[in-house]
């Protein structure tokens, strides 16, 4: 989650003890850069510069223009200057920070974050950020332990607890999930994100009737996001309302046409329902959409089995794409297997018994011993 207010760049106006004319220089930069003509104000950073060589805040603010051009490494030279010349102003290390991040220079950024906590250790956009850092290397513990020190700093600081809370999804610790998600929310109470993931906690813990009141709390907020009625329709499978699911799964593919996942939970329900030409259509506008969907064959597979005995011949086909599709997942030997047994195929379902066993299928050595 972003921040819930925009950071800025910090513009230094340290006062120049050269020339006057560097000081002109600069202030005439500062003017180009507030008109947004970038190119202009870096000229006039560069001649401020030429004028003063140890000008710490035309180092800086010549940087922060080429950050918005996008010259990163050009911004972190600038940066890496002013630095060399005033060590001990947070800003210089925050916008340092800010362009390695574009770089992707995840031990660069630690750096400038640990910097940053040694000369103001009660930081905690400081601590917020060097989390924001371990979350993406995914080392998710050490993460925990910043956001942690963040919220020790500023309790009601919502995006920590937000990422907090998205660390333990990663960790599949959804009880705790949950729980920083309702800090969270406690403090941002209009954040359909935190809400959303909430909702996908309980539902991870089996409470899908507390999920599926989470994601319409989140729909009240923000009606034009398919995932969180995606979401809903998988709460709502869960707890066997099939036709709730249909529903939320529509409303899903009416607003992205190209949701693979909400045609597939389409083409579920409607199996489940009992609805297998409209199943199979589904599952076939999948297959559109991803080509090789192991799980749209399966799908397709098992509406042919469920119909007339002329059709398991199409189950059969269907199946064999899904084994060809994921030969690695006993799913798919199962059902080809169960479509050659009821076709007569006897040794054949046995076959794919044996190779369901070997791929970790308990079922399939249950069946494979008969």
């Amino acid at each position: 989650m972003k921040n819930l207010f925009a950071s800025c760049f910090v513009i230094l106006s340290l006062t120049s003890y050269s020339q006057n004319t560097a000081e002109t220089l600069f202030r005439a930069g500062k003017d180009m850069a507030a008109s947004g003509d970038h190119k202009a104000a870096i000229e006039f950073f560069d001649k401020a510069i030429a004028t003063d060589p140890n000008y710490t805040a035309a180092y800086n603010n010549r940087g922060v223009e080429k950050f918005k051009l996008g010259q990163y490494k050009e911004a972190v030279a600038d940066y890496d200057k002013a630095i060399s010349l005033k060590d001990t102003i947070p800003a210089l290390y925050y916008n340092r920070c800010d362009a390695r991040e574009k770089l992707n220079d995840n031990d660069g950024q630690l750096a400038d974050l640990d910097k940053i906590i040694s000369l103001r250790p009660k930081d905690a956009e400081a601590w917020f950020r060097k989390g924001n850092v371990k979350n993406n290397m995914k080392d998710y513990q050490a993460a925990i332990v910043n956001y942690n020190k963040a919220i020790s700093i500023r309790p009601a600081y919502a995006d920590a607890w937000y990422n907090k809370g998205q660390c333990y999804m990663n960790m599949e610790n959804f009880r705790e999930a949950m729980e920083a998600f309702s800090k969270a929310i406690e403090m941002y109470p209009e954040s359909a994100m935190a809400l959303t993931y909430r909702a996908i906690a309980k539902g991870q813990m089996g409470d899908y009737k507390g999920s599926v009141e989470d994601y319409d709390k989140a729909l009240r907020i923000d009606h034009n996001d398919p995932a969180i009625y995606y979401n809903r329709g998988v709460s709502k499978s869960k707890m066997k309302d099939f036709k709730g699911a249909l529903s939320d799964f529509d409303k899903a593919t009416d607003m992205r046409s190209t949701y693979v996942n909400a045609w597939l939970g389409k083409g579920e329900m409607c199996d489940s329902l009992k609805e297998y030409k409209e199943a199979i259509r589904h599952f076939e506008k999948a297959l559109e959409l991803k080509s090789n969907d192991v799980n749209a064959y399966l799908g397709i597979a098992d509406c042919y089995l469920k119909q007339a005995t002329k059709l398991h011949s199409e189950a059969l086909r269907a199946s064999d794409k899904a084994v060809t599709a994921d030969p690695n997942n006993p799913e798919t030997y199962m059902k080809r297997a169960e479509a050659r047994w009821i076709s007569g195929d006897a040794d054949g379902a046995r076959r794919d018994w044996f190779k369901a066993c070997e791929l970790g299928n308990a079922k399939g050595c249950e069946l494979a011993k008969k």
